[in-house]
């Protein structure tokens, strides 16, 4: 019986701390958003944010996983760097579709992103197990 918890708190904590990085990316990114220059954000970005960032960052998280383990390990700098990637760039390209924002506007955001998520990704995410 205490293999089957030790398996399961195996699985559960990368899941949390997933979470909480998505969620701390998303109140970081909405209190950003409330300076003038880059719009506040419709009320359901949030939400949105948080349900495909979560959803994007455990498929990429678990690829990633695989990759280390049947491949070779990448850096994990390299591995927060390709989360973030796979969670910013859908989430910024759906954002620039439905709001159509200048290029700049797209391109600050887009850094402004890469800039909160990266160190909760590297820092936060467990990536050497």
């Amino acid at each position: 019986m205490s293999s089957v918890r030790m398996q399961m708190n195996d699985h559960l904590k990368p899941a949390l701390k997933l979470l909480l990085v998505i969620s701390l990316f998303t109140i970081v990114d909405y209190f950003f958003h409330l300076i003038p220059y880059l719009h506040v954000p419709q009320p359901h970005y949030s939400i949105a944010k948080f349900l495909y960032g979560s959803i994007l960052g455990c498929v990429a998280y678990l690829l990633l996983k695989w990759y280390n383990y049947s491949n070779y390990d990448l850096k994990p700098y390299l591995n927060a760097l390709i989360l973030a990637s796979f969670i910013i760039l859908p989430l910024q390209i759906r954002y620039a579709f439905i709001y159509s924002y200048g290029i700049i506007w797209n391109i600050a955001v887009i850094s402004l992103h890469f800039a909160i998520l990266f160190p909760l990704a590297y820092f936060i995410l467990d990536w050497d197990d």
